[in-house]
């Protein structure tokens, strides 16, 4: 797939992106993102299929992903084993998009990359509580838990954020929140032996990916997949 990647000599499909024109195989589509297959599927490879609404940039790190192609600009705002890198808010805004995008276009592995990056490299007490909206809205299980983790340890600080107000007009989300602050959540966390509704999420996901399910969606649909394997 990386050699597809840099050979446009047997495209058969091409999309229009802010002006810009990119060849794909549909063959690669149809193996690794269905919805973007089914915009061009009948299309001629000479008919540009625009996609309003997505940056070009954006669109460059999705095709990266359906070609296996690493994606350097997710890359370099991880932190890597040797270095600590400085996130700044642009930064985050990129990695928001990507995840939106992958959300959107059904790319589950490159929606994870990106949810892992905002929950493990990203998230402070600025930007905890617009996360925890974040992923509430997004069904993001993983950056759920870890900004609702990092609101608990960090509330005085979060609270003071400009995200904080934003939140608070999520009556159902605080809720939700306080009730894991308070210990209820943590209670049932800690009830291993009770089921999968005691498991983290990263516990959820490994299980999942054990068994070649879906990883995609909510806390509640991980738990509820979970106890579909025999």
């Amino acid at each position: 797939l990386t050699h597809l990647y840099n050979s446009s000599d047997t495209t058969d499909a091409t999309f229009l992106v802010e002006g810009e024109k990119f060849k794909v195989h549909k063959c690669v589509l149809e193996a690794t993102c269905p919805t973007l297959f089914d915009l061009v599927k009948n299309q001629p490879a000479e008919v540009a299929t625009p996609l309003p609404g997505v940056e070009k940039e954006i669109f460059n790190v999705l095709l990266k992903s359906m070609y296996c192609v690493d994606t350097h600009e997710l890359q370099k705002v991880s932190a890597s084993d040797s270095e600590l890198v400085e996130i700044n808010e642009a930064e985050m805004e990129t990695v928001k998009s990507i995840l939106s995008h992958a959300n959107k276009f059904g790319l589950v592995k490159l929606k994870l990359l990106a949810e892992s990056i905002l929950a493990y490299d990203i998230i402070d007490s600025e930007s905890a509580a617009e996360l925890l909206l974040f992923a509430d809205s997004h069904s993001c299980a993983l950056l759920k838990e870890e900004a609702m983790n990092y609101i608990d340890f960090q509330a005085q600080a979060v609270i003071k954020s400009s995200g904080w107000s934003k939140l608070n007009q999520s009556s159902s989300l605080l809720t939700e929140l306080f009730e894991f602050m308070h210990g209820y959540c943590k209670e049932q966390c800690n009830k291993v032996n009770e089921g999968y509704e005691g498991w983290s999420v990263v516990t959820l996901l490994k299980k999942l990916e054990e068994y070649n399910l879906e990883l995609d969606g909510s806390r509640e649909q991980l738990i509820s997949r979970c106890k579909e394997v025999p």
